[in-house]
């Protein structure tokens, strides 16, 4: 899935999504967390690239996932991460 189709699938759902700022290419899908509330799904690997691809290190990047990313909580509308690659 895409932005649009993320933006679309909230208009028909008549649901608000949360979107991390500059990943939209980590995007892969909707899921449910535990509260049964729909939440963007993102790819820890392409976070990870992306963030490489803008000029950070391996190190760096994982710095900035971990701190700035996996680590935010802002409710129940919180995207979701798959962990999709080993540390």
């Amino acid at each position: 899935m895409n932005k649009d189709e993320i933006d679309e699938w909230g208009r028909e759902n008549e649901e608000q999504l949360m979107l991390f700022d500059g990943f939209d290419e980590a995007i892969i899908g909707v899921g449910i967390q535990f509260s049964n509330q729909p939440v963007v799904v993102y790819s820890q690997a392409k976070i990870i690239q992306i963030l490489i691809d803008e000029g950070a290190t391996h190190e760096e990047a994982f710095d900035h996932y971990g701190f700035n990313i996996a680590g935010s909580w802002v409710g129940n509308q919180t995207p979701m991460i798959l962990q999709d690659i080993d540390y």
